[in-house]
């Protein structure tokens, strides 16, 4: 059960960097529209569900190397996240007032 968890999680992590980069890819063309936002949004939360639950169960079963090396990986990424919020914030402002 823990090696399909490790290949759960590498292909969770795959998704996540893709969805981020057609963000940003898209954000930089200036094409990022609150649908695709929205769309995003929700397969990332799906994915980070997963990540998660990939954390919470090698805490469980006492793997605790790959425990601490996802929750290090998660946190990360919540900065990585909050970053690309607020460059796409920034932009969508800067956008508005040039109007």
């Amino acid at each position: 059960m823990l090696a399909w968890t490790d290949v759960i999680n590498a292909a969770a992590w795959i998704l996540v960097v893709i969805v981020l980069e057609v963000e940003v890819r898209l954000q930089l063309r200036g094409d990022l529209s609150g649908h695709f936002m929205r769309i995003a949004r929700f397969f990332k939360l799906a994915i980070y569900g997963v990540l998660f639950a990939a954390a919470a169960y090698w805490g469980y079963a006492g793997d605790f190397l790959d425990f601490w090396d996802a929750a290090l990986w998660l946190f990360a990424f919540i900065f990585i996240e909050l970053n690309v919020f607020e460059w796409q914030y920034e932009s969508s402002h800067q956008s508005a007032v040039a109007a």
